[in-house]
């Protein structure tokens, strides 16, 4: 595996990174309440929730970013087309669900870069990717996974971490309440670690890749006062119009 330079400026590192955003769910809990829309579509403070994404990678300076898109993916295209501000963007489509894993497998044929940013596309988090970046280098990690701390973490399941701040366990869903590190749904992979991952099968990032590296080059990155919301559910989905009112005012 070989490092990039961090000596001289960063941001050429940044425009040349591919961003990848997993926008195929069906989406099955929020039917209630998006029955034709899919998640990365629904509307919130004005605008899709998949542009508040892609206006934090712009602003970040990502050149390219890749959409992987399943269900309803005429929507998501139709909706943001070939470019967003100066950013390109692609698609990969699966034709069966394949997982976190899967999709991001199928859109290597799309990802220029041999470091891959990974979004969940219902998810937010004020991650400083130029930090997330630069602890990835530091560390001469495999993966670096952006973590978020949430007041009770008995919904996400949680994340625990050495001195070093290499992943040691993934605790399910319900296993632990109170107050904790969860997996705030950034991701930045060596290319490798995607080629791993069997092409056409369905695989789950978070239950199998991850926990499979761990001992093997898997950090976590703790976000320190960084704003998270996800929008799985109609309960968090409601929250999120509020969540980003309050960071424009900021």
């Amino acid at each position: 595996m070989s490092h990039r330079d961090w000596s001289g400026s960063r941001k050429p590192i940044i425009e040349n990174l591919t961003a990848c955003i997993l926008a195929g769910g069906l989406g099955t809990r929020l039917r209630s309440v998006l029955p034709d829309t899919p998640k990365a579509m629904a509307p919130i403070a004005g605008a899709p929730f998949l542009v508040h994404l892609l206006e934090k990678l712009a602003l970040a300076g990502i050149g390219r970013t890749v959409l992987c898109t399943g269900h309803l993916a005429g929507k998501i295209y139709d909706g943001v087309g070939d470019h967003f501000q100066k950013m390109e963007m692609v698609y990969s489509q699966e034709d069966k669900p394949m997982g976190t894993g899967g999709a991001a497998r199928l859109s290597l044929s799309k990802v220029e870069s041999s470091l891959v940013l990974v979004l969940n596309g219902d998810s937010y988090c004020d991650v400083d990717i130029e930090k997330l970046l630069h602890s990835h280098e530091t560390k001469k990690s495999q993966g670096t996974l952006a973590l978020a701390e949430v007041k009770d973490c008995s919904r996400y399941g949680s994340v625990t971490l050495d001195s070093n701040g290499s992943v040691t366990s993934f605790l399910e869903k319900g296993t632990k309440e109170g107050q904790g590190w969860i997996n705030a749904g950034v991701y930045l992979l060596e290319r490798s670690v995607l080629q791993a991952i069997p092409a056409g099968k369905e695989v789950s990032l978070e239950r199998e890749t991850f926990p499979n590296l761990i001992g093997n080059g898997l950090f976590g990155f703790k976000m320190i006062g960084g704003g998270f919301i996800d929008i799985g559910t109609p309960e968090s989905y409601s929250q999120a119009t509020e969540f980003f009112q309050k960071r424009s005012r900021t």
